[in-house]
């Protein structure tokens, strides 16, 4: 036989036996993607990824989704049922969203699995199956369920802000406290509602507008402000203000607290000012003058000439003028002092 005669038959035989083998094995998914002559109602189930994590304490998630499709001749209802294995004491619990999967011909349905695990939940991977029940036809599918440690709940900081931090008694302080969610969010990022209490000691001071609780977003953090209060009869002395957090988050809590402290004072007295009768006596003047002593009149002539040597650096009119007058001055004091001295004789 020539060799492209040879080639020939040789594809000829692989096509024969593509036909039988397809004619003879049925395939799975015949009456979903059917060719003309399937008119068998169906459908399938398949799982939107084949395994799942579920973190011990977390709350109920859907983590798992699951698909149905009809083909053109099914329609009615597909119950859907789970079962895990293994089967023990404290396993994760799963819910279906839609136990019920109504079909029409050539549809999709979906429904998701919440799942959730205690914190007593054996680590650990389970086998789930999916079984969907639909007349006569019944089909399965499945995922693999990991169930991890638990995630700590998302830690934060509270703080606390008085002005002022002194005040006397019937006084006042605006306080701020303020929660901020700290580090990275987690892999299941939730927004986290932080319970707050305030405590007061010594017992005097009264808070008002203080927040029973904050919520707080994924990534953000809140402050509001409150007022602590004083009586005309409170009595004087620190009082510290203790303001505790706590977030109960994924079956677990977690506490914070900030304290400060606030002193009420009474003002110190000031000092009087001086009584000007008490104060030192005014001494009176003399009805009687003393007369001039001689000392009194070389005190006067030192100081005229200290004057006049003062002037000496002013230039030549004004020295000349200014030793006129200081001449004059010396003249009329000696004058004075000759006739006082002639009085006393």
């Amino acid at each position: 036989m020539r060799p492209h005669l040879q080639s020939l038959s040789l594809t000829l035989g692989v096509l024969i036996l593509a036909l039988v083998s397809m004619s003879t094995f049925p395939m799975v998914r015949a009456c979903i993607n059917p060719p003309d002559s399937c008119t068998t109602p169906d459908f399938e189930l398949s799982m939107e990824a084949p395994d799942a994590v579920v973190n011990q304490g977390n709350p109920p998630l859907a983590l798992a989704i699951i698909y149905g499709f009809s083909n053109a001749y099914f329609s009615g209802n597909v119950n859907l049922s789970l079962l895990i294995a293994p089967n023990i004491v404290n396993e994760p619990t799963l819910t279906l969203e839609d136990p019920v999967l109504s079909f029409i011909p050539s549809v999709f349905r979906g429904s998701g699995v919440d799942i959730s695990a205690g914190l007593n939940t054996p680590q650990g991977n389970y086998n789930v199956t999916v079984t969907g029940t639909g007349g006569n036809v019944t089909h399965t599918t499945g995922f693999v369920l990991t169930v991890a440690p638990p995630i700590p709940p998302d830690d934060f900081t509270v703080a606390l802000y008085p002005i002022p931090t002194q005040f006397q008694p019937g006084g006042h302080s605006d306080v701020t406290i303020q929660v901020f969610r700290n580090g990275p969010p987690h892999m299941v990022p939730i927004d986290l509602t932080v319970e707050l209490n305030l405590t007061i000691s010594p017992s005097g001071l009264v808070a008002t507008g203080f927040p029973g609780s904050v919520y707080i977003g994924t990534y953000d953090g809140i402050g509001t402000t409150f007022s602590v209060q004083s009586s005309s009869t409170t009595a004087p002395g620190v009082y510290t203000l203790n303001a505790t957090g706590t977030n109960y988050q994924r079956s677990q809590s977690l506490s914070h607290s900030a304290i400060v402290t606030i002193n009420v004072a009474i003002p110190s007295p000031q000092k009087p000012p001086p009584n000007p009768s008490s104060g030192p006596s005014t001494p009176q003047p003399d009805s009687h003058p003393k007369a001039s002593t001689p000392s009194t009149g070389l005190s006067t002539l030192k100081r005229e000439f200290s004057i006049l040597a003062a002037m000496i650096n002013k230039p030549i009119f004004w020295t000349f003028a200014t030793g006129v007058v200081a001449f004059t001055i010396l003249s009329l004091t000696a004058v004075a002092m000759a006739i006082r001295r002639n009085r006393r004789k």
